[in-house]
């Protein structure tokens, strides 16, 4: 077989996925000094609504049978989410926080002291990864429902800034306003293939249905637009998630890929396989050659991938074919 000359427009979900961490309480390092509100104080409301919501949603998890239905389950947690957030942002916890695009060293300081007391564990063979990509002349982005963008920016950074141009990938994600109210951002639509983050002022209404990065299917409108271009251009599209929020994305894209380790799998790893094997997906160990297009599947591109690192994804890429 000729080596791959394809191009391939990879798109990665964060936590749990380049890194095996859950960063978002690790936010706590970026609370001003008077601020002694932690993330753990958040926990308990959002699990007593969570499991309220899951106890009450019809179909129930056994009853859902279809993608479709699969789907509307996960999107109707954006009211849990928009409720979560809410009560966050009340509570002042990030309030004071100022940034700017020029000047936004508060995320790198933060990463510094999480760097000091933190274990980090890195997924194998991102930076590799990134750089196979590129040298297809492919492109490379974050998606991700993590509060902050720059925060995560800082942590890759930190970690692969020797490796690789931590600019150069692209980064969808929610942001903490940059004038200090410690509230996040909202996703604005200008177009079926445009949207910015804004945040809300106090003399701000907020629209019912407004909301930012929050669902699978915020994932997937986020995807769509930023693969309009690359798809246009023939480019093959890589998703590569570990969790349900994941799961519409991995569905859409030309590949798709979960994220799973072989031992001590997690528990968002153990959600999303039961999905697959719930609503009878195929979902096959990533091997030393993918399929796209018609040969992707033999039932309604209803197939996915799983790999435990970078690694194989990158030897995989290396052998696709059509």
């Amino acid at each position: 077989m000729a080596r791959n000359t394809k191009k391939f427009h990879l798109i990665l979900d964060f936590d749990g996925t380049i890194i095996k961490n859950n960063t978002i309480p690790l936010l706590d390092y970026l609370r001003q000094d008077q601020n002694d509100i932690s993330y753990g104080s958040f926990l308990d409301p959002y699990l007593r609504d969570y499991t309220e919501h899951v106890k009450n949603y019809q179909p129930s998890q056994e009853k859902r049978v279809t993608l479709q239905q699969e789907y509307d389950y996960l999107d109707s947690l954006g009211s849990v989410e928009k409720r979560s957030i809410e009560r966050i942002e009340s509570s002042g916890w990030l309030k004071g926080l100022k940034w700017t695009p020029e000047e936004n060293s508060a995320f790198d300081t933060a990463v510094s002291h999480i760097g000091h007391n933190e274990t980090l564990v890195w997924r194998t063979g991102f930076a590799d990864l990134v750089k196979t990509i590129w040298q297809s002349h492919g492109m490379v982005d974050i998606l991700s429902v993590n509060w902050s963008g720059n925060f995560i920016r800082a942590l890759l950074r930190h970690e692969f800034g020797g490796a690789i141009d931590i600019d150069r990938i692209g980064l969808y994600s929610n942001e903490i306003d940059p004038s200090g109210t410690g509230r996040f951002s909202r996703v604005k639509w200008k177009s079926q293939d445009h949207f910015v983050n804004h945040w809300l002022r106090d003399s701000d209404q907020e629209d019912e249905d407004s909301r930012g990065i929050w669902t699978a299917q915020d994932k997937a409108l986020v995807m769509r637009a930023v693969t309009a271009t690359s798809k246009a251009n023939n480019m093959i599209t890589i998703y590569v998630g570990d969790s349900k929020t994941d799961l519409r994305s991995i569905m859409e894209a030309d590949i798709g890929v979960c994220i799973e380790d072989n031992i001590d799998p997690t528990a968002e790893q153990v959600s999303l396989k039961e999905v697959f094997d719930r609503l009878a997906i195929d979902r096959i160990p990533i091997g030393n050659s993918l399929y796209v297009g018609e040969k992707r599947s033999k039932d309604q591109d209803q197939l996915v991938y799983h790999a435990q690192d970078f690694n194989k994804v990158r030897k995989a890429l290396l052998g696709c074919t059509e």
